[in-house]
């Protein structure tokens, strides 16, 4: 039980007469208020709602710092090798076992490592709320804005790096492209070149024949004048 999340669900009717597709505003309003949900959201928000295990923490952010910042090489010197999958047929309780945290089965000089890095971590990105995070034994806790703040950052940079990959993809399309109708440009002008060649030298072949007809004609004139004489 300790190692397990448990999640409550509550139930709001969204009205009172019992009938599908039909929301009274003022009906949900007056449960969530007596269910003391609005309270509770509103001291989440004020909290440090959300918490990660310091293995999950760092690898999620570790990518927004500079890529030559010495801090992600000792961050990728302290990755943990991954878990052991669980079998099939031990079932979800398990599975569940297998998904706790990467911190519970670290050493203790490794999970001490770990913390360490992830407040350096939360202190060079949250420099204007640094107040904002708490470190606890084996988890980071984080308020909302914060944690907002980090998931905004790691999105864009999730979508700049898919624009990188489609754009050198798509350029290796094109390139791809372009070098076959290079390919297919080459043979057609090498095809066109030989029988322009063939033309010319077929126009030389006549030439050729037409004077060597007519110096022959020459000759052989000249050698009946001679004869006639």
């Amino acid at each position: 039980l300790d190692r397990r999340q448990p999640y409550f669900v509550r139930c709001v009717r969204p009205n009172d007469k019992q009938r599908a597709n039909v929301l009274q505003m003022d009906v949900v309003e007056h449960q969530l208020r007596y269910l003391g949900m609005l309270e509770t959201l509103r001291i989440r928000q004020q909290g440090f709602a959300h918490r990660l295990p310091y293995a999950k923490a760092l690898f999620r952010y570790q990518h927004l710092l500079a890529t030559d910042d010495p801090l992600q090489k000792r961050i990728d010197a302290a990755r943990p090798p991954p878990p052991a999958k669980a079998s099939s047929a031990t079932g979800s309780g398990s599975g569940a076992a297998a998904a706790a945290s990467t911190n519970a089965t670290l050493p203790p000089a490794t999970a001490a490592e770990m913390k360490t890095l992830c407040k350096e971590l939360m202190e060079q990105l949250l420099v204007d709320n640094s107040d904002h995070f708490r470190l606890g034994h084996t988890k980071l806790f984080l308020n909302t804005l914060s944690f907002r703040e980090l998931e905004s950052q790691r999105m864009d940079l999730l979508a700049s790096s898919a624009r990188s990959i489609q754009a050198y993809w798509r350029g290796c399309g094109v390139r791809k492209a372009f070098l076959q109708q290079r390919a297919l440009a080459k043979l057609v002008q090498a095809a066109a070149r030989r029988r322009f060649a063939a033309g010319v030298l077929a126009v030389k072949r006549r030439e050729a024949e037409e004077e060597k007809r007519r110096k022959e004609e020459e000759e052989e004139r000249r050698r009946k004048e001679q004869e006639e004489e």
